[in-house]
């Protein structure tokens, strides 16, 4: 399922999925820095980074590759497909990656608060 926040999602219903979501997808945008990183570790969920030329900041800090799964802007109709093929204990490493990084950045209530 996909989930897009609008006026008419209550936001409790919005935190609901995000939180039962295995993949949260991050497409970054216009801008290097994108706030949907932060939010779907906030809400420990496995990051699905669409970028075509871009690494996200903090590269020195955390291993991307290592709470991520990322595709290609020319990949989104195959993501799916690469979200499907990621193994089951890829993925399990990968939750309790971000769940680490959630834990740091939630040592700020005002970053991850719900």
């Amino acid at each position: 399922m996909v989930l897009c926040r609008e006026k008419g999602i209550p936001k409790v219903v919005y935190v609901h999925y995000m939180k039962s979501s295995k993949y949260c997808l991050c497409p970054m945008g216009y801008e290097v820095n994108s706030p949907r990183i932060i939010e779907a570790i906030c809400y420990e969920c496995v990051l699905m980074i669409i970028v075509d030329n871009s690494i996200p900041s903090l590269n020195e800090v955390f291993d991307w590759s290592s709470l991520s799964v990322t595709a290609l802007e020319k990949d989104i109709p195959n993501l799916k497909e690469i979200l499907t093929a990621t193994p089951l204990r890829g993925y399990l490493e990968m939750q309790a990656n971000v769940k680490k990084v959630q834990k740091h950045l939630g040592q700020s209530d005002m970053i991850c608060s719900t």
